[in-house]
């Protein structure tokens, strides 16, 4: 997966995040019947983290989505994110490079 950096406002939330896993050579990874996770770590804090369920879109193509929740960027700053492949209990694979930028509510 290529690295990708998300912006967002602190709080915001509802929206959909859509990802095609692949491999070293950017060949789509086959993700049918597995398991996927979003887990974020704000670089300041690492007790600040959170690990949320995926969508599998289209397995056979690798294509996923994460829904932001309201819970996940409360606190601004920078985040290191990835998404967690498993198939039963093992996890399979990781595929990292997200950094989500979450910048703080401007008062009004």
């Amino acid at each position: 997966m290529t690295p990708r950096l998300i912006e967002i406002t602190q709080n915001d939330f509802g929206m959909t995040w859509g990802f095609t896993l692949t491999d070293g050579q950017g060949n789509a990874q086959i993700i049918t019947g597995g398991t996927l996770y979003f887990s974020c770590q704000l670089q300041s804090d690492p007790f600040v983290n959170f690990s949320n369920a995926m969508v599998i879109d289209d397995g056979p193509n690798g294509k996923c989505h994460y829904s932001v929740q309201a819970t996940d960027f409360q606190v601004p700053g920078t985040y290191n994110a990835l998404i967690k492949l498993q198939f039963g209990i093992s996890e399979v694979a990781s595929f990292s490079g997200i950094t989500v930028q979450v910048d703080p509510i401007i008062p009004t």
